[in-house]
């Protein structure tokens, strides 16, 4: 398909906009990530440290809001595909339950071998949601939002009215305090358990998501470039005019950044104009990201590994850019060699040869 959706060779499924907001959102996130973690406290001071930490927070939503795109390519524009194959709704739960699975296996409470203080905080973390349990429980909501309704139309209506009461309900949410292992389910629902990435309002980005892949590619023939990023300019709009209207905090910063997301999404889409595919190489990292998600968290924050650790937040900024350049492509290398390897594993595994599928923070891999 070409930038914003056309078929092309290559592929199938792959819709080169989608890809390339993948891969500029991994970038961010690793550099991100990285300059939290090792730049020089008296470095994170002044406007432009302020504008870069706004735009960093561009890339959690980018991630939800793209996964929300990809949902409705994958599933909601091919629903009566979907529906009558029975593989395909199985391996969409195990991969939203394999997500959560993932996200908790990466917080796994290993401080609690050592009792005391830090014990209780090796818990905390393990209970807080974090952006791979919110991906995988809304891909959940949003695979029983389309078995039940089972109509394209009544799906987009379905997901957006989720994403519309997500945001109503955040402050009630985050109003809420929990202790002891009642923050096993709070964790889901507000920030004041240590979660970063609580359902409410960070689900809601990705129900909004799908909402803005019906008006950009509304049909099984997508659109042309101007029509699908006027699609994507359209619900810009009116995201941004939500976020006017919400009270100030997270649900209205949050719609503000997807509105600012969304438009980009269609610049981007006009600005690759007629490009089908990306090379192979970027195409196959676009399905990894999962993989260099967890690949670089263990390497910053890893136990006993960890470079936070090991550095500290002492770096000057241009240490700091090369060491996110260096983790970027150990990440990257990891994610494409697990490409080639993991089908093979599975493969052993199961006594069968398997076909190649991403381990990617979207359904099906776009």
């Amino acid at each position: 398909m070409d930038a914003l959706g056309r078929p092309a060779c290559g592929r199938a499924g792959r819709v080169v906009v989608v890809d390339a907001l993948r891969l500029l959102a991994t970038v961010q996130m690793v550099e991100g990530h990285t300059l939290d973690a090792v730049l020089a406290l008296d470095l994170r001071s002044g406007a432009a440290f302020e504008l870069w930490r706004w735009a960093r927070g561009l890339t959690s939503v980018a991630f939800l809001f793209a996964a929300g795109l990809s949902f409705y390519l994958a599933t909601v524009r091919r629903l009566d595909a979907h529906l009558a194959s029975r593989a395909e709704r199985r391996r969409r739960f195990t991969r939203g339950a394999t997500l959560i699975g993932v996200g908790y296996a990466l917080r796994a409470p290993l401080g609690a071998l050592a009792g005391g203080g830090a014990s209780d905080a090796a818990w905390t973390a393990f209970l807080a949601v974090d952006v791979l349990h919110c991906i995988g429980a809304t891909l959940l909501a949003l695979e029983l939002v389309v078995v039940v309704t089972r109509r394209r139309s009544a799906s987009v209506v379905a997901a957006g009215v989720l994403g519309l009461v997500g945001l109503w309900l955040t402050p009630t949410a985050h109003a809420l305090t929990a202790a002891g292992w009642s923050r096993a389910w709070a964790g889901w629902l507000t920030p004041s358990t240590g979660s970063l990435f609580p359902l409410v309002p960070w689900g809601a980005y990705m129900c909004l998501g799908v909402v803005a892949g019906a008006l950009a590619f509304p049909a099984a023939r997508a659109p042309a470039a101007g029509r699908g990023a006027a699609g994507l300019a359209v619900f810009a709009a009116a995201a941004w005019a939500l976020a006017s209207r919400l009270p100030p905090g997270p649900a209205a910063d949050g719609v503000l950044k997807l509105a600012v997301v969304s438009a980009g999404s269609g610049a981007l889409g006009l600005c690759l104009g007629g490009v089908r595919r990306l090379p192979r190489a970027l195409e196959r990292l676009a399905g990894e990201t999962l993989v260099v998600y967890g690949a670089h968290v263990l390497l910053l924050y890893g136990a006993h590994v960890g470079l936070r650790a090991r550095i500290g937040p002492r770096l000057d900024l241009v240490s700091a850019l090369a060491l996110a350049a260096v983790i970027l492509a150990a990440s990257s290398a990891l994610g494409l060699g697990w490409r080639r390897l993991g089908p093979w594993l599975r493969g052993r595994l199961r006594g069968t040869a398997t076909p190649a599928r991403g381990l990617d923070m979207a359904p099906d891999a776009g």
